[in-house]
C-alpha cells in the first residue's frame, strides 16, 4: 500500500533495502527511510522536501517531529556549517553495559 503511494509520487524503492526509497526530482534527490511507522526523509532541497511532505499528508496523517536527533537508538548530530553528519550508539552501549 505505501509502496503504491509512494511511487505514484515517482520514487523508486532501492533494491538492497526494501524500506529505502529515493526520488529525483530537478537534479535534487529526496530519500526516505521507512521502518515500520515511522520515517527519516533527507534530501538536497528544502523546498523539495517540503513538496513531499505535502503529497504524503495528503495520503497518510504525518506527524513531522522536524529534525531528527535519534533514529533506532542512534543519536544523530548534525553540523550544516562543517557539512558533517555523526552518528553514535553511546546511550545504547551505556545502557547494555549498565
Amino acid at each position: 500500500m505505501l509502496y503504491k503511494a509512494l511511487t505514484k509520487l515517482g520514487f523508486w524503492r532501492a533494491e538492497a533495502d526494501h524500506g529505502l526509497f529515493y526520488k529525483e526530482e530537478n537534479g535534487k534527490l529526496v530519500i526516505l527511510a521507512i521502518h515500520i511507522d515511522d520515517c527519516l526523509m533527507t534530501g538536497g532541497s528544502v523546498k523539495l522536501n517540503m513538496r513531499v511532505k505535502v503529497k504524503i499528508n495528503e495520503k497518510y496523517k504525518l506527524t513531522d517531529l522536524g529534525p531528527a536527533n535519534w533514529l533506532l537508538r542512534i543519536k544523530i548530530n548534525c553540523n550544516l556549517a562543517e557539512h558533517m553528519v555523526t552518528l553514535s550508539q553511546h546511550a545504547y552501549i551505556e545502557s547494555i553495559l549498565t
